[in-house]
């Protein structure tokens, strides 16, 4: 399933309370995007949690079509009371194959681009 540089990315963190023994929670990523973004996403949500904050949190993935065995898209929602994420909706995030040149690079530097936090 996914591509040969593709990394098993959690959808939810197991720290969040996602299983790490279930299949069903993984997905292929990109490292950039698993290592970046995607993790600093996760950073962000479990400090919501330690700071007993109520966060409802909503991911779906989207693929091509039916037979694709790796996602093109991620659209979450993080939403919280206290206003700092409240009806935060961040779509597209990109999943592309890594070409093998881009993994040489810093990983943790080609996810930076966070305007608005994510976007």
């Amino acid at each position: 399933m996914g591509n040969r540089h593709d990394q098993a990315g959690h959808i939810i963190a197991d720290r969040l309370g996602g299983l790490a023994t279930d299949q069903r929670n993984f997905f292929p990523q990109n490292p950039h995007l698993n290592m970046g973004l995607w993790s600093t996403i996760e950073n962000d949500v479990y400090n919501l949690v330690l700071s007993s904050e109520p966060v409802l949190l909503s991911i779906t993935l989207l693929y091509e079509n039916q037979q694709a065995t790796r996602l093109t898209t991620i659209v979450f929602r993080i939403q919280s009371d206290t206003g700092s994420y409240h009806n935060n909706i961040i779509e597209d995030i990109s999943n592309p194959p890594a070409p093998e040149d881009e993994l040489m690079k810093n990983i943790l530097s080609s996810e930076t681009r966070l305007s608005n936090k994510y976007g």
